[in-house]
């Protein structure tokens, strides 16, 4: 495989992760798109996106180095693309196709078990929205959340390490489809190889827990 395709094929492979495994809303029927933002222990921003969430379909805008790279994750056909938008082309990769028909039923199973595992420490405003404020003690160390009050939606998560995911500018309610399209005027292509290590990729991440709130694992 030639470099340039071996570095692009690596660059897909982290954004689609970090994409997987951002932390996705509690509440199930909650359709919502937020920005996010990644700040290390340090207080350096890590990341910085777009998330928006429509039943199964996931759409993650992600910037770095001035471009503008999407992920749209349609559990629901089977199928994640990754779209580069200033060369209007799309990757389409194989996902496990979702079980269930709406997979936001595990993310609501997490958020009552936060309810349920962790301590209540009260209400707070961050971000701007009225959220309560949850402490969990787990193997590896104190999490605290910050919970959207009326939708269930994580609006700030700090780890025990002092990392800190926040969602700000949220908004709810009904999301265009084709939010979850591929855009007209995007063409296909492909790279040698991306089947095969996208499916190792996906095992790795399914065997360190699910696509709900970053708890330990409980089931």
């Amino acid at each position: 495989m030639p470099k340039v395709h071996r570095t692009l094929l690596f660059s897909i492979l982290l954004l689609l992760a970090a994409a997987i495994i951002t932390p996705q809303p509690a509440r199930a029927g909650t359709d919502f798109c937020a920005d996010i933002e990644t700040r290390a222990p340090d207080g350096r921003t890590a990341a910085l996106g777009h998330l928006c969430i429509k039943g199964q379909k996931m759409r993650h805008e992600m910037k770095k180095d001035g471009q503008v790279t999407i992920i749209i994750s349609r559990p629901d056909k089977g199928v994640a693309w990754t779209l580069m938008t200033q060369q209007k082309r799309y990757l389409e990769m194989p996902v496990e196709k979702a079980a269930h028909d709406d997979p936001t039923t595990e993310w609501n199973d997490d958020y009552k078990e936060l309810q349920k595992r962790g301590k209540k420490l009260g209400t707070e405003t961050v971000n701007g929205v009225e959220c309560v404020k949850y402490e969990l003690k787990t193997e590896d160390g104190t999490v605290t959340y910050w919970i959207m009050k009326s939708a269930g939606i994580p609006v700030r998560i700090i780890a025990d390490d002092g990392t800190i995911v926040d969602y700000k500018n949220i908004k709810t309610g009904n999301l265009p489809d084709s939010l979850f399209e591929i855009p007209p005027g995007y063409s296909k292509f492909n790279l040698p190889g991306l089947g095969g290590m996208m499916q190792q990729m996906m095992k790795r991440l399914g065997s360190q827990g699910g696509g709900g709130l970053p708890l330990p694992n409980h089931r």
